[in-house]
């Protein structure tokens, strides 16, 4: 099919996906939904366009010869190395940037999106580097010392900017996020700072840490971690879970499937005995929604099943098609109730 291989610029440049974007008719919906569930893994790319197209006055008459000169134009910034995306003090308003540029604004804005992403990036006066995701978005950041990390939606990551020469390595985690921790020839040790609350020690490993409100877990997927948390202390095994619980000064530890903590970073939800409540809770997290369920005990129901996580629209479409779901979305408020509701109504 044509879009399989498109990239996010491929997209916002093509005329029948600007028209679904700026007003979609139920034939065009119907396709870009039947193809989203088909290609979940394209998820982000269509999201990432879609609120492209949407934020801007797309210029109808824009040529290829347009888009290959601008593209040319802008080659020199693309093959500089980014290790790190530019550090930018304040966000600079776009309404200045369509009225200047508004004729070449879509191919400039697509190539920036490849290059920076929908994330805001900013430098402290104490040499602190921060980067935060907004609802439904993910980033991937390379830290100095060689470490990935892939930030889950709505999270902040923080970190020194000579993270690399600290004698420990630390870092400030709101929100959620993968670690992948390379191991150095000092052994250096890696502390995810979550709030003070607690933290987790490793030398090299792979995990993920989630420090969202009152709810705090560490999913070890390799390696070996250490978690301390007021004096208490616990070691990891992989495909090992701890629910932390800091008020109650309690670490709650279990055995679980390390793909379902972790396929998020691969634009997926894996739902395994998952409670509606859940779902719900990672809806509003990550999406910035709230959900309202009708009915306490669809609320405790148990769902399996893999989804599509770039676009909650298509999540909510495959969980209603699924489990006989009546779900309804105005603006950012979701009420979810069972179509047998439906039909005594």
């Amino acid at each position: 099919m044509r879009y399989d291989d498109f990239t996010v610029e491929d997209f916002v440049l093509d005329p029948d996906f600007q028209q679904w974007a700026k007003a979609p008719d139920v034939e065009s919906d119907r396709f870009w939904q039947q193809w989203l569930a088909e290609h979940p893994d394209k998820a982000q790319r269509v999201t990432e366009a879609r609120r492209l197209i949407q934020a801007i006055d797309f210029p109808d008459d824009l040529t290829d010869a347009d888009v290959s000169a601008e593209w040319q134009k802008l080659q020199p910034m693309l093959d500089q190395p980014r290790t790190q995306p530019a550090v930018a003090a304040e966000p600079v308003p776009l309404g200045g940037f369509w009225r200047q540029y508004g004729r070449y604004a879509a191919v400039f804005l697509a190539v920036l999106l490849s290059v920076a992403g929908f994330y805001l990036w900013r430098q402290s006066a104490g040499g602190m580097v921060q980067v935060a995701t907004g609802y439904g978005e993910t980033w991937t950041v390379q830290l100095p010392d060689g470490s990935t990390v892939v930030l889950n939606a709505n999270s902040s990551l923080a970190y020194p900017r000579n993270l690399k020469e600290q004698a420990v390595r630390q870092v400030k985690l709101n929100g959620e996020a993968f670690f992948s921790v390379v191991h150095t020839a000092t052994d250096q040790r890696f502390v995810v700072d979550a709030n003070s609350e607690f933290n987790v020690e490793v030398l090299g490993t792979e995990f993920t840490v989630t420090r969202r409100n009152d709810h705090a877990q560490v999913m070890l997927a390799s390696g070996k971690v250490r978690l301390q948390m007021a004096g208490q202390q616990m070691v990891m095994q992989p495909g090992e879970l701890v629910d932390i619980q800091p008020k109650a000064d309690r670490l709650l530890k279990k055995q679980v499937n390390p793909e379902v903590y972790t396929s998020w970073t691969e634009n997926q939800l894996i739902f395994e005995n998952t409670s509606l409540t859940d779902i719900a809770r990672l809806l509003e997290d990550n999406y910035g929604l709230t959900v309202t369920i009708e009915d306490e005990t669809l609320a405790q129901q148990e769902f399996n099943g893999t989804f599509p996580s770039g676009n909650v629209d298509v999540l909510l479409k495959a969980l209603e098609r699924t489990y006989q779901l009546q779900i309804t979305r105005q603006d950012n408020q979701i009420l979810i109730r069972s179509q047998r509701t439906k039909t005594n109504l």
